[in-house]
């Protein structure tokens, strides 16, 4: 298994920082040692580890790097956001919005421009690239969209809407990106993903991620749900049940939170992992930590 693990908690101003991602890809990381050992490589971007071309580059040079016998796996936990699409590719999103990762370069002055976030569509090409080499794609993304805020300091919303500016500055984002700011090839109708990998996401793009806690102890209810969820169904769980598993348990923890699964057929009846991996063994479990009921911790 080739795994992409990426978490951002510590964003640059006026981006608001988060406390629980760096600890959700640690413990994403010790199930699938659990269950992998010698078998799982890594490639880990962490805080400002995790630019664009930090973030590309580990998909260019490591999962592109799986082969036919091979899994391949991209996780995020981080700040996810939204732009509008421009007049001219407004046909590729008929929401006139495209989603977008926020990376810890995002923003960054870059002459007249400035450092773009991940956009959907551009990881929809890159993942199209990784599955016509890898045998079985799988993606976990542990955030959201921009939501409204929360007075609990140990609540945050895992979600940034950048400030509608005219100014050389973050507030450049607020607007649809000239096509030539896609990663080449992202817009040439090339990228279509047509089931072609299975997808774990945090919540629907009208809501909010959460994460909770404080300190070592910070935590994503998704990411915190999806560790439960495995480590309890073992090596045979199905995508489908895994993602009933995880909503069930993060409905336990947060409100307008709803984990979704893509496809919702054909690929999400297979093993999670394509089978891949074998059930942790005695004293290599992660520890189980539960999730907050929310009436404590919103």
């Amino acid at each position: 298994m080739h795994a992409l693990l990426v978490g951002i908690d510590r964003y640059p101003a006026p981006i608001p920082a988060l406390r629980g991602c760096a600890n959700d890809i640690d413990a994403i990381e010790a199930v699938l040692r659990g269950r992998l050992d010698d078998r799982l490589l890594v490639r880990r971007l962490i805080d400002e580890a995790a630019t664009r071309d930090g973030v590309v580059a580990g998909f260019r040079e490591h999962l592109m790097s799986a082969g036919g016998d091979d899994v391949a796996l991209f996780v995020f936990a981080g700040h996810g956001s939204e732009e509008p699409v421009g007049p001219e590719y407004a046909r590729l999103e008929p929401t006139t919005r495209i989603q977008t990762l926020v990376l810890h370069d995002t923003g960054r002055p870059l002459g007249e421009r400035v450092q773009r976030p991940l956009a959907d569509k551009e990881l929809a090409m890159m993942l199209g690239s990784v599955a016509r080499r890898a045998g079985h794609v799988s993606v976990v993304l542990d955030c959201c969209h921009s939501g409204s805020g929360t007075r609990d300091p140990f609540v945050r919303p895992r979600g940034w809407t950048p400030p509608r500016s005219t100014e050389r500055d973050l507030g450049r984002l607020a607007f649809a990106r000239d096509p030539e700011e896609f990663l080449p090839g992202t817009l040439d109708g090339s990228s279509s993903l047509a089931a072609t990998h299975v997808a774990l996401a945090a919540c629907g793009s009208w809501e909010t991620a959460k994460e909770f806690g404080s300190g070592s102890a910070a935590r994503g209810a998704f990411s915190v749900a999806l560790e439960q969820s495995l480590l309890a169904l073992g090596e045979n769980a199905t995508y489908r049940a895994l993602h009933a598993t995880v909503a069930s348990r993060v409905a336990q923890s947060a409100h307008d939170h709803h984990p979704e699964l893509h496809p919702t057929t054909g690929l999400s009846d297979q093993h999670f992992l394509g089978a891949s991996s074998h059930p942790c063994g005695p004293g290599s479990r992660s520890p189980v930590r539960p999730i907050r009921d929310s009436t404590s911790s919103r």
